[in-house]
């Protein structure tokens, strides 16, 4: 070990008895400390050593390369090609490791890799690392016939989050594969695009328990970004989705009145109030009273609902409204006056 370390030899001797000691488990330790000597002309014997089971070394080629990215992914990507698997798998992982825009160009190739294994790093790494240039390749293995391909391609295009890639989706919501279903409605959820909200509704009901909580949280993410998308649901033919589009104006708090302006109603108009009291009829009175306690009281909507339900509601609703009314004393006076005289507003 004390030739490749001798002053005297020259710099081109020192740096192959550098690539020549790596290889050596008995040099190794003492030689990792110098890779970073060797000439970018060696780094293709230094890259034939990334199978090497030793996390120092890794480490240190990891480092080489990533001062080289352009001669160190031309080198790892002519491994990914070779026919040693163990190799291509790993020169794969490095290239992902060097967290490179060249080295990510070179995954993006790799998507659609004849080796299962390369296939599958370079799909999570994508992902990972948010490579849009992949999104034409990942569409494209979202068609796959292997089914973890397609998980992953579903996956990875979750992380990229590209709204327009969020009808590709929908298909793989009717894959034959449960796991591929439920990247699909983790990715719908990370992209939050309104036009798939009716497709992920369906799998609030579905028998597999993760499907229908992916599927509901994907609803809710896409209604807390886009509210306006209720506005589908409550649309619908569906009485599911309609009641859906229910439990979530409560539960996630939505502004009745942003919604009915969605819909194109003026403000505190006589259409707006009938469009909200319609929706307000098909929920159960906690729904009703949410919606009520997070509105101005003395919006036209809150008086309608009320004057027109009053004779129907048991004391202990009207008991609810009173409290709801207790920093609002007009509100409150024309309640009081009501229960009363049994008269109108």
């Amino acid at each position: 070990m004390a030739a490749w370390g001798n002053m005297g030899e020259s710099g081109a001797s020192r740096q192959e008895t550098v690539v020549a000691a790596l290889r050596n488990p008995r040099t190794r330790r003492s030689a990792i400390l110098r890779t970073s000597e060797v000439p970018d002309e060696q780094l293709g014997e230094l890259a034939l050593l990334i199978a090497v089971r030793d996390k120092n070394l890794q480490l240190a080629l990891q480092s080489r390369f990533r001062r080289s990215p352009e001669e160190s992914t031309r080198q790892l990507e002519a491994l990914v090609s070779g026919s040693n698997p163990a190799r291509r798998l790993e020169a794969a992982k490095m290239l992902v490791a060097m967290e490179h825009p060249q080295a990510r160009a070179s995954l993006v190739r790799l998507v659609t890799h004849g080796d299962r294994r390369v296939r599958e790093t370079a799909l999570e790494a994508v992902g990972r690392q948010r490579v849009r240039q992949s999104v034409p390749k990942l569409l494209d293995a979202l068609e796959d016939f292997d089914w973890e391909t397609r998980r992953l391609a579903a996956d990875a295009l979750g992380h990229i989050a590209d709204p327009d890639t969020s009808i590709d989706l929908v298909p793989l919501l009717d894959d034959p594969h449960v796991l591929v279903r439920r990247s699909a409605l983790l990715a719908l959820g990370r992209i939050a695009s309104p036009q798939t909200l009716l497709a992920v509704a369906r799998f609030t009901e579905d028998r597999d328990l993760l499907s229908r909580r992916r599927a509901d949280a994907a609803m809710r993410e896409t209604i807390v970004e886009h509210p306006e998308s209720l506005l589908v649901l409550l649309e619908s033919q569906d009485e599911g989705c309609q009641a859906l589009a229910v439990d979530y104006i409560s539960s996630v708090s939505i502004d009745l009145c942003a919604l009915a302006d969605c819909a194109n109603c003026e403000a505190d108009s006589d259409q707006q109030s009938e469009m909200i009291c319609r929706w307000l009829h098909n929920m159960e009175w906690p729904e009703i009273l949410a919606c009520i306690a997070q509105a101005d009281l003395e919006r036209p909507w809150v008086v309608e609902y009320v004057d027109g339900v009053a004779n129907d509601l048991d004391p202990s609703q009207l008991a609810d409204l009173l409290a709801l009314a207790a920093y609002d004393p007009l509100f409150e006076d024309r309640l009081s006056m009501y229960i009363s005289d049994g008269r109108g507003w």
